[in-house]
């Protein structure tokens, strides 16, 4: 047997909630929360709990007051809120809030604990469990932080550690310290941005413990667990691709779980910037990554990341009840400045992401998630037609803006890689509904891509036969364009129209070619497989 210490309040908040409380003893002053309901309790010290071999305690100085339980149904996932006061020598210092979103296979337990005035307060949690050989460590993975020119340095590592038992299985997410900053503005708007102040490292490994003071900016500890009653992954060589995955997709990871969505780091266009700078962009909600291996190996490690995503999305749009789509809520400098756009506004090329995510998720978990596949669908049919989301380029055919929100002072530039991503959005839509409508809403964009036909080649200096990234609303071009993700965007636009009367377009295999022989991109597929 081998004892671990973790140091995260929800890992056993979480399993006192899922399978009940031994503490048999009457309620104290402090706790007048109802144990048969919730199977949780306080010990009689009122700082420790317990559940046969597990234990999460913090020093004597600290008791835990219950304060309220709500409930939150998502449909196919549902939240159970405890919230609690802590004291320290009899002072209010700090609120606790554990949420255990449950789903059909398991679930996600998190912790938040948001200081009230304690910056002199240390805080240390621990957690011990006495199990045989089921656990993983990630501790030892080396991760390379690289500076990337759009969002710096992403400091955030994957998971710690992976219970992995048949009679039980937790994945442990990292502790973080952080704390939000907001710009306001007019019609009660604003930007909102989470601030990673630190990630917090073991004070020991064996055991593992954490320890800190909100002595800075920091406002808020947080952390989650993933948990099954089963193991979450039955082919154990799978934990090694999983360490690959963490290290080295370490960006696109989903490593900040929170109950109110998934965080990364943001461009340092951000405002109100910092370098530390995280938020719930819309595209890093859901992850192909976990589709593509449940499809291969149909592991609960994968369904519950899906399951988290699909809610994590859920409760943005709940946010967000003025909007139809679920916005990007914080502003960038880069678009603010050109276009005058405040968030929150609509970014078409993670909303074309989302909507393609749901068809999947329809085909995996066997629920139908087509009117909100449509609800986007149709809102690239009416901006098609709308002079304030949408410029001519020529002979009646009109591109859509890649951005639509408050503040906008000019209709903002569409990058070809928008456009072609719209394109095959609608065209799905077709295919799955036989309505002609978004079929001919794709074949008019298409017919704008053609009408600017072979101007979007770059013809001179380092980036000659590339194309350009964007056209403007007054026609010029701009911008360097993405090396492979467009040639893949002209490949499924030509694809799906070869399923049509259209047939493919000359023009886009044009494009297609030029910019694949400008040798910018060395794996892409070709148009004539």
């Amino acid at each position: 047997m081998k004892n671990y210490i973790l140091t995260s309040i929800i890992m056993v908040l979480g399993v006192l909630f899922i399978y009940g409380c031994t503490d048999d003893g009457e309620d104290n002053e402090h706790n007048t929360q109802n144990k048969s309901e919730t199977g949780f309790g306080l010990t009689e010290d009122n700082h420790s709990f317990k559940f046969n071999d597990l234990t999460f305690s913090m020093n004597d100085n600290f008791d835990i007051i219950f304060n309220e339980e709500t409930t939150k149904d998502w449909g196919h996932a549902e939240d159970y809120i405890y919230t609690y006061n802590i004291e320290h020598d009899g002072n209010h210092v700090a609120n606790l809030k554990v949420t255990n979103r449950t789903f059909e296979e398991g679930g996600i337990l998190f912790t938040e604990i948001k200081e009230e005035g304690s910056p002199d307060v240390t805080f240390d949690l621990t957690y011990d469990v006495d199990i045989d050989d089921a656990w993983h460590s990630f501790d030892e993975l080396d991760y390379t932080f690289n500076h990337n020119p759009t969002v710096g340095v992403d400091p955030l590592k994957g998971p710690s550690t992976l219970l992995n038992s048949e009679e039980g299985s937790y994945l442990f997410g990292r502790g973080t310290l952080s704390h939000d900053t907001t710009e306001e503005y007019e019609e009660g708007n604003q930007s909102q941005v989470r601030v990673l102040d630190e990630m917090l490292e073991e004070e020991s490994l064996d055991p593992i413990e954490y320890e800190w003071n909100f002595d800075g900016k920091a406002e808020q500890f947080q952390t989650w667990v993933m948990y099954s009653d089963e193991k979450l992954i039955e082919d154990e060589a799978y934990i090694d691709e999983i360490k690959t995955d963490m290290v080295e997709n370490y960006r696109r990871y989903q490593k900040w779980l929170t109950p109110d969505g998934i965080y990364a780091k943001l461009p340092w266009s951000v405002k109100p910037f910092d370098e530390m700078g995280y938020g719930r962009n819309i595209g890093y909600q859901f992850r192909s990554e976990h589709r593509k291996q449940y499809h291969k190996k149909e592991e609960l490690y994968d369904v519950l990341f899906m399951r988290n995503m699909i809610t994590s999305i859920e409760v943005i749009k709940d946010d967000f009840p003025s909007y139809d789509l679920p916005p990007t809520e914080y502003t960038s400098s880069w678009l603010q400045q050109p276009y005058g756009l405040q968030a929150p506004y609509l970014d078409t090329r993670h909303l074309s992401g989302l909507g393609l995510f749901y068809l999947n998720m329809m085909e995996i978990f066997e629920v139908d998630y087509m009117d909100e596949y449509l609800l986007y669908a149709d809102y690239l049919v009416e901006s098609l037609d709308d002079p304030s989301n949408s410029f001519s380029v020529g002979n009646d055919y009109r591109l859509i803006g890649d951005y639509d929100g408050p503040g906008l002072t000019e209709i903002p530039h569409a990058s070809l890689n928008h456009v072609l991503a719209e394109i095959h959005y609608l065209m799905k839509a077709y295919f799955e509904t036989d309505d002609t409508t978004y079929l001919d809403a794709a074949h008019d964009m298409r017919s704008a891509v053609e009408e600017i036909g072979t101007d979007w080649i770059r013809e001179e200096g380092e980036y000659a036969g590339d194309l350009w990234y964007q056209i403007n609303s007054d026609l010029t071009f701009s911008g360097n364009d993405y090396a492979c993700l467009t040639l893949e965007d002209l490949h499924f636009a030509q694809e799906d129209f070869a399923q049509t009367e259209y047939g493919k377009s000359d023009m886009l295999e044009t494009l297609y070619e030029s910019k694949l022989n400008s040798g910018v991109c060395d794996n892409a597929p070709h148009l004539s497989d």
